[in-house]
């Protein structure tokens, strides 16, 4: 995939060697406010953050939402992001009414904006010590 080839350049380049659209993105720069972008440090937390964002993009092909026990308790419903497989890429909780705004998103292709994509947990096979995660680190590191 693409997505893997871009975070594994940057893997191994850093920022040199990410995408100059995301950098200046990230920085401010293609806005003309450099002032309010990421710098240093943060700056290159965030690149990763964007490209592990944009691999797992690429692994989901539903989404569902799991309706549990806490969800009865507290009214936040399990907003889960799958895999062909049915494994858990990332996963959140909002409120009911939010879950219903999803179909939108998904059918405009804009579900991958939402804080609740960029904010969800790492599902349990997508962590590093996952059955996924490890796999897509040694393709990011291209072991």
């Amino acid at each position: 995939h693409d997505a893997i080839a871009a975070l594994r350049a940057y893997a191994q380049g850093g920022l040199a060697a990410a995408d100059s659209r995301l950098v200046e993105n990230l920085t401010g720069v293609s806005q003309g406010t450099p002032h309010l972008g990421f710098r240093g440090a943060e700056l290159e937390h965030e690149v990763a953050k964007a490209l592990q964002s944009d691999v797992h993009k690429a692994c989901v092909v539903a989404w569902v939402v799991l309706e549990d026990e806490q969800a009865l308790n507290s009214g936040q419903v399990d907003l889960a992001f799958v895999d062909a497989l049915g494994r858990v890429v990332r996963s959140t909780r909002i409120d009911a009414g939010g879950a219903s705004q999803m179909g939108g998103f998904w059918a405009d292709g804009s579900w991958d904006e939402i804080d609740e994509w960029s904010e969800a947990d790492l599902g349990p096979e997508y962590q590093v010590e996952g059955s996924c995660g490890g796999l897509l680190l040694e393709s990011m590191r291209g072991v």
